[in-house]
């Protein structure tokens, strides 16, 4: 239920579309673009689809980890989450499908182009690159928090014991903020990140 997929192309597609600024960029956008439309006929090429009630487009990775990852429409869920009762992989097949469902790529393709047009002359010094990394751990943490409503408005408490059991500690302190009416306590962290980044951003602008 990690994304780590995300910083794994975050991480890429930031060193292309600095280095080669306009090549870069139109790769970056047309790969968004095709992934959102067309990973699911790529993937049934080369993996299999898993049968399920939830989500028509899962294929299994032919890898021992217990991990799922959005790309596009499409939902890859690792051959060792096969292991897991019903619950559990309900519980994560929900919780990608809330990236898929609010579009949570576009967010990173929209990071990643400003990240673009904020260094396009190569002159980007610290204050620019923690704002881009303050902006982007903000993105991480709302797109997570909303795929966890997501999971949580199907299956209540069950979810709440699914992230109880893969240790996800602050998701499960948001989810049971909510109940207990301080969910604002929980978001506050990415608040202030958040401020911190436009705050860098503008001492960087009036420099």
């Amino acid at each position: 239920m990690h994304e780590y997929p995300v910083f794994f192309f975050f991480v890429l597609f930031s060193v292309v579309i600095f280095f080669h600024s306009s090549g870069g960029l139109v790769f970056v956008v047309l790969f968004f673009f095709l992934s959102s439309l067309m990973a699911d006929k790529f993937f049934s090429l080369f993996l299999r689809k898993m049968e399920n009630p939830y989500h028509d487009k899962v294929f299994i990775l032919p890898l021992k980890i217990k991990n799922a990852y959005t790309l596009g429409n499409s939902i890859l869920i690792g051959k060792a989450l096969l292991q897991e009762d019903e619950k559990t992989l309900k519980a994560i097949l929900l919780h990608e499908m809330g990236h898929i469902r609010f579009k949570d790529y576009m967010g990173v393709l929209l990071l990643l182009i400003f990240f673009r047009l904020f260094t396009a002359h190569k002159t980007a010094d610290l204050a620019l690159i923690l704002l881009y990394s303050s902006l982007f751990a903000w993105f991480y943490y709302h797109t997570e928090v909303r795929a966890d409503l997501y999971a949580y408005s199907h299956m209540k408490e069950e979810y709440l014991e699914v992230l109880e059991r893969f240790n996800l500690r602050w998701r499960l302190n948001y989810l049971r903020g909510i109940e207990d009416g301080k969910f604002q306590e929980y978001a506050i962290y990415a608040f202030l990140a958040f401020l911190s980044g436009l705050y860098l951003g503008w001492l960087y602008v009036k420099s």
